[in-house]
């Protein structure tokens, strides 16, 4: 064998020792997930410093509206092509804190607060990580995001619709937990909260049903019984959710905006994150 090719075998060797060596240090392994993700705040901060979002302006003045005003806007008063135009702003409390934020110079520190929420679901996924290569996936899904990240309610329904998820998946996902009444009011709590600051939270009850739906339907193929009382119970808790996304100021109407969006062929041509994800 060449001297070259035995000094490659050699170096591999103990760069594989090595890693196996690393591996097995658990400690070393919790201080690289740690690097990891002040590394990914760090640079969820850059993008969000260094971005403005097209519609940041608007938030900013809606939200200086309705705290000058006491009551949420519900014709268009500022723009000059549509005043006057009926219109529903389901972001209306989290334009108020942006501007109240704003207003207050903490604007860095609102940039920090949205870099600290985008990173909250790949911290969380980075440190239920067991391996090295537990990390490329993570990294690319940082990468992915990165155009979506701004100062904007958006990414509050990113985190949201995250810790729901783990929620539903920790306690539908466990065989015979009892879901009681505290687990039925903070998921009821969770929607109503969501409602008031973004229409994502429809979402939010889609998922819901989904983890009802799935959860009886799968106990039911594998056992071929039906548990009636607690199907009734999570049928009662998706129609709460229903009924608690109503209490803010426009009622019903939150509904008839999402739908207004998701019939809108404009919202699908110049709105990101309602674009068709295959490449045209």
């Amino acid at each position: 064998m060449m001297p070259v090719a035995e000094k490659i075998l050699k170096s591999g060797g103990k760069l594989f020792a090595w890693m196996e060596q690393v591996n097995s240090n658990g400690n070393f392994l919790k201080i690289f997930k740690t690097i990891i993700v002040l590394l990914v705040l760090s640079y969820f901060f850059i993008v969000i410093g260094g971005r403005i979002d097209p519609d940041f302006g608007w938030h900013i003045k809606v939200g200086d509206w309705i705290l000058q005003n006491r009551q949420v806007p519900r014709t268009d008063e500022f723009s000059h092509t549509m005043y006057g135009y009926q219109w529903i702003d389901h972001e209306w409390a989290m334009n108020a804190l942006l501007f109240a934020a704003i207003e207050n110079n903490l604007g860095l520190l609102v940039n920090f607060a949205f870099s600290l929420l985008a990173t909250i679901p790949f911290a969380y996924w980075i440190f239920r990580a067991r391996s090295y290569a537990s990390f490329f996936p993570l990294l690319i899904g940082v990468f992915a995001i990165s155009s979506f990240v701004a100062v904007r309610p958006a990414v509050i329904s990113f985190v949201l619709f995250f810790v729901l998820y783990e929620i539903l998946n920790a306690r539908y996902g466990q065989r015979g937990f009892k879901r009681g009444p505290y687990f039925f009011a903070a998921i009821l709590l969770f929607i109503w909260f969501w409602a008031n600051i973004h229409a994502g939270f429809i979402v939010g009850i889609a998922l819901v049903c989904l983890f009802v739906i799935s959860d009886h339907g799968e106990r039911f193929f594998y056992s071929r019984k039906f548990d009636v009382k607690k199907f009734g119970g999570d049928i009662c808790l998706v129609a709460g959710c229903f009924l608690v996304s109503l209490i803010n100021p426009y009622g019903y109407g939150v509904f008839e905006e999402i739908l207004r969006i998701m019939r809108s062929s404009e919202v699908y041509m110049y709105i990101m994150e309602w674009r068709s994800g295959f490449f045209q």
